[in-house]
């Protein structure tokens, strides 16, 4: 399983690599904004189709083909790539509308009386909050290592606490098979 691992997260990180780009290159020769625009979105719909191809990772291969357009396409070209990044943020807010809707949908069929899931719930918010804690702990103490600009402690316990909120966390809740939720132990 080691092997398929490692499959999947090298896969979707050279899957981004290759159209990330693919894409810069394609960015820097256009001389329109709008072309920018759908550049961007054909690298963001290309690596959900190529990344499983190669049995890489989709989410895996979205960031890394973002962090190489954002950093080294849309920065260098400030006035071209206004409309892709007023797009891409009107596209979130629109994503995050969509996603809060469908929980509220999917709290109406939940059945919440099973005291066993409820405890499960509350099992979880500490553990994420732990595992949160050391995510940011490793960057926290690197950037105190560095001079110039570092996190501060209070920053580190801000990013930990907020990393529990937001629309991922909760899209990745409700990609939970019904399956899985199902096969847990029965209450006595």
């Amino acid at each position: 399983w080691v092997g398929e691992l490692a499959l999947v997260i090298f896969g979707g990180i050279l899957t981004g690599v290759a159209v990330g780009l693919i894409t810069t290159i394609l960015i820097r020769t256009s001389r329109s904004g709008v072309v920018i625009v759908l550049l961007t979105f054909a690298a963001a719909l290309g690596v959900c189709v190529i990344a499983p191809m190669f049995q890489g990772s989709v989410p895996l291969a979205a960031v890394t083909c973002g962090l190489i357009v954002g950093r080294s396409a849309l920065v260098h070209l400030h006035e071209k790539s206004r409309e892709a990044t007023t797009f891409w943020g009107v596209f979130e807010q629109a994503i995050t509308t969509i996603i809060f809707l469908l929980i509220g949908i999917e709290l109406l069929v939940i059945d919440l009386s099973l005291l066993h899931r409820a405890f499960w719930g509350l099992v979880a918010v500490p553990l994420l909050l732990i595992t949160r804690a050391i995510a940011v702990a490793v960057p926290w103490l690197w950037s105190q290592r560095r001079k110039g600009a570092h996190m501060t402690k209070p920053e580190a316990i801000l990013i930990t606490w907020c990393g529990l909120r937001g629309t991922v966390s909760l899209a990745m809740a409700l990609a939970i098979p019904a399956t899985l939720v199902g096969s847990m132990p029965s209450e006595k």
